[in-house]
């Protein structure tokens, strides 16, 4: 694989092999360039405020989600950019254990993932909707998948 150039490319300037990810570091944040057919994309990635933002707050790139620790509360202030600057809402920790299918949870689209004695990721992934949980066990699921 060849190596990434040292400076930063310019959007468009060849490259050459398709696919390959290079990444730059820059005050406030990052670069993130790829070569495609056409030649490098590169998309800047601001860093997340050090602090909570303000709701309505201006951000630079629109759909960047930025998690605080709410050390008050326990859980996490998960902030989303739009067009209309930060939109930030309060989650609160998940349960220790997965919670049962149906049970009652407190924040509609909180995700929680646990991990199995036997995985070493999230294989049960449960999220709140309509006020409930719904979860689902992702070693039953990638077994009863069907062979390819």
């Amino acid at each position: 694989m060849p190596d990434c150039p040292a400076l930063l490319p310019a959007n468009g300037e060849a490259c050459g092999l398709v696919d390959q990810d290079c990444d730059y570091d820059a005050d406030g944040g990052e670069t993130e360039c790829t070569c495609a057919a056409a030649g490098w994309a590169c998309v800047f990635e601001p860093d997340c405020p050090d602090a909570l933002p303000a709701n309505g707050e201006a951000c630079l790139l629109v759909d960047q989600v930025c998690d605080f620790d709410n050390d008050a509360l326990g859980g996490e202030d998960v902030c989303a950019c739009s067009a209309d600057g930060w939109a930030c809402a309060y989650q609160p920790p998940c349960p220790d254990a997965p919670p049962a299918t149906g049970d009652a949870c407190p924040a509609p689209d909180q995700e929680c993932g646990y991990s199995t004695v036997m995985g070493g990721g999230d294989e049960i992934e449960c999220t709140c909707t309509d006020e409930a949980w719904a979860c689902i066990d992702e070693t039953i699921a990638d077994d009863a998948a069907p062979a390819p």
